[in-house]
C-alpha cells in the first residue's frame, strides 16, 4: 500500500449520541466541494506552509502565497479571502 494510499484509509466508525461517524482523511487540495475553510494563520507569526495549506496553495498556483507576501492578504484576525479554482465552473 503506497503512502497515499494509506493516508485515505477510512478510519472506524464511532457512534456519538446515536449519530455514526467516519472519518476519511483527504488533503483539502483533493476534496471537492462546493466550498472549502482553510486556515491561514497571521503571516507575521506563521511563515510556513505545510501539509493541507500547501497542497491548496499550489491548487491555485501559489497565488495565495503571492497575496501573502505582496500584504494584500495578512491573515488576521477576522480577515477573510475568497479564491474561485481555476477549473470553476
Amino acid at each position: 500500500m503506497s503512502a497515499t494510499q494509506e493516508h485515505k484509509t477510512k478510519q472506524p466508525f464511532h457512534t456519538y449520541k446515536g449519530l455514526r461517524l467516519q472519518a476519511i482523511p483527504v488533503s483539502p487540495s483533493e476534496a471537492e466541494s462546493p466550498l472549502q475553510v482553510v486556515c491561514f494563520f497571521d503571516q507575521t507569526k506563521n511563515q510556513n506552509y505545510a501539509g493541507g495549506t500547501e497542497l491548496v496553495d499550489q491548487k491555485f498556483g501559489g497565488a495565495i502565497r503571492k497575496l501573502r507576501a505582496e500584504d494584500h492578504f495578512r491573515g488576521e484576525l477576522l480577515e477573510t479571502l475568497l479564491l474561485t479554482p481555476p477549473n470553476h465552473e
